[in-house]
């Protein structure tokens, strides 16, 4: 929205126009159409919407002139808002306010927008309005036709259209990616997007460059930023899997010592793809309905060192990184304005806080090693920073090579609940004159390491592994009793006593609960059976092929 002051208003018709030279950067939007000449949508299609130019049946009647200072006033705001946005819904029925110039969305709701109209009106017509003739402005236009069905709109920097094309939100300006490579400043909307920032969230404050674009300046970002050489794959294919609406979120989860920078890369990769005026969230929730209010505030979940999750909350990101309905009303007594949202996640903490099996397998690991002056390494604001607009640049050039390839790439050994991100990272890989080994490597150092972190959780599965690969053996039928035996001899030193089993009984509980994970892993346990005269109960415990993405043998 703009606050210029060189707007012409005419007293008589109470219409007021943009300075002819005026650009934010971005092209005006197709879609207007002044009112006289009323026009309504009939077909749900992008290109009959980038030729014709819509306004719906307007609910603001025109009156005698016996109108009261107060409708006149509500007309003023109505027609005010008209000229300056046009009404979406998107594909679920959310009904948007857009703005025709940038494609800022916002619900049909005064709170949290009154603000922005007022100084509109202020600015434009020198008509001082209050926050109930707002209302009543926003109420006739929700008692209007859409000017457009079927609006592409995200809570991110990017916009996936029906076209392929990809939009991205930069300083100033709309970037649009195309389905076949390459990436220009957006000159004509082709169809109707619109970007919902959401609470947390600050404009845009980097601008994409064009032409020849390295990305070398995204390697020396990271060096910066303490990431080791055999991860850096892993980040950068998190930072482009967030920046495509379509593909499926992961969760990164940084871990190292103190001064090894953790918190200062975490803020550094969210504030080039969502930036935000409080990037890191400090006092990580543990219930499910406190993370689940997260969502209402960022694109991306943020938290900071994170020193345990409970079970509800693990179940809670799990949610937010596959997608949820959520209600970004500013205030409950607005009504609700329910958008499907799924949240890329990025935590960091000293060890794994991941324990959930299902959270863990859609979660990179990524350890940065101490840092011995960590002031060396220290960012300042990004604005003041002169690393952040040269990466930015450069990961807007790679998220247009990978845009146009990922879907390409074949999957056939990918891991489960990671298939996006595996297709992504290779053709990260690729567009950085690698190869699909060299993120196939990472990917599979990554996993190994939380595989060697969740069998801290579970001894007994460390201990079934070690006793495996110390007997030879293919397979070990043997009594409960006797297993438990052997089993002690391979108990891990640091196994607490609550994590080890009491007895033969406890054994079968203790197994049967990491099952799964050994399985995944190329351990497999048979179920209990009870053999010779006396009817001693066995358990069979063997090698089998890893069902998790390329896990290597641990024996």
């Amino acid at each position: 929205m703009s606050s210029e002051h060189d707007f012409s208003y005419d007293p008589r018709t109470g219409e007021c126009e943009a300075p002819k030279n005026e650009n934010w950067g971005i092209p005006p939007n197709p879609f207007f159409q002044p009112p006289a000449q009323s026009n309504v949508l009939s077909e749900n299609s992008p290109s009959h919407h980038a030729q014709q130019q819509v306004v719906p049946k307007s609910s603001i009647k025109a009156r005698g002139g016996n109108r009261s200072r107060k409708d006149r006033v509500v007309t003023e705001i109505y027609h005010l808002l008209k000229k300056h946005y046009f009404k979406g819904m998107t594909p679920r029925g959310t009904e948007l306010l857009i703005n025709y110039k940038t494609s800022l969305a916002t619900p049909l709701e005064v709170e949290g927008f009154v603000s922005d109209i007022q100084s509109l009106a202020l600015h434009t017509t020198g008509l001082a309005i209050n926050t109930k003739e707002v209302g009543l402005a926003l109420g006739a236009i929700k008692g209007d036709e859409p000017d457009a069905q079927g609006v592409a709109a995200s809570t991110g920097l990017t916009v996936l259209g029906g076209q392929g094309s990809l939009y991205l939100l930069a300083h100033e300006e709309i970037v649009e990616i195309h389905a076949q490579m390459g990436f220009h400043p957006l000159k004509q909307f082709q169809e109707p997007i619109g970007f919902v920032r959401l609470k947390n969230a600050r404009p845009p404050i980097f601008y994409a460059l064009y032409g020849q674009v390295a990305y070398q300046p995204l390697i020396s970002f990271l060096d910066l930023l303490n990431v080791p050489r055999e991860s850096q794959l892993l980040v950068l294919a998190w930072l482009v899997t967030c920046l495509i609406p379509n593909a499926d979120n992961v969760l990164l989860e940084i871990v190292g010592e103190r001064f090894s920078g953790k918190s200062t890369l975490q803020s550094a990769l969210k504030t080039l793809i969502d930036p935000s005026l409080e990037p890191l969230i400090g006092d990580t929730p543990q219930k499910e309905a406190q993370m689940f209010e997260l969502g209402k505030r960022d694109h991306v979940i943020s938290l900071d060192r994170v020193d345990k999750m409970s079970p509800k909350a693990q179940e809670a990101l799990m949610t937010l990184l596959k997608g949820k309905l959520t209600d970004i009303s500013a205030k409950k007594s607005s009504g609700q304005t329910r958008v499907f949202l799924s949240h890329p996640v990025i935590i960091n903490s000293a060890e794994s806080v991941v324990t959930w099996a299902d959270l863990a397998d859609r979660s990179i690991l990524v350890s940065l090693p101490r840092l011995e002056k960590i002031v060396d390494h220290f960012l300042e604001k990004p604005a003041a920073n002169s690393s952040f607009q040269p990466a930015f640049a450069s990961l807007v050039a790679l998220l247009s090579y990978v845009h146009a390839s990922w879907k390409s790439v074949r999957a056939t050994a990918a891991p489960a609940g990671m298939v996006d991100f595996y297709c992504i990272g290779i053709a990260v890989a690729e567009a950085m004159g690698g190869s699909a080994s060299d993120f196939d490597q990472q990917l599979t150092t990554s996993l190994e390491r939380r595989f060697e972190m969740e069998l801290y959780e579970y001894p007994v599965a460390a201990a079934v592994r070690d006793l495996l690969g110390a007997s030879g053996k293919e397979s070990l039928d043997l009594p409960v009793g006797e297993l438990l035996q052997k089993l002690n001899d391979f108990r891990p030193d640091d196994a607490l006593d609550s994590q080890w089993p009491r007895g033969p009984r406890d054994l079968g509980s203790k197994l049967d609960k990491c099952s799964g994970l050994m399985e995944a892993y190329g351990m497999r346990v048979g179920p209990t059976e009870r053999k010779g005269k006396r009817g001693v109960y066995h358990r069979k415990i063997e090698k089998c092929t890893p069902q998790l993405y390329r896990a290597r043998s641990p024996f």
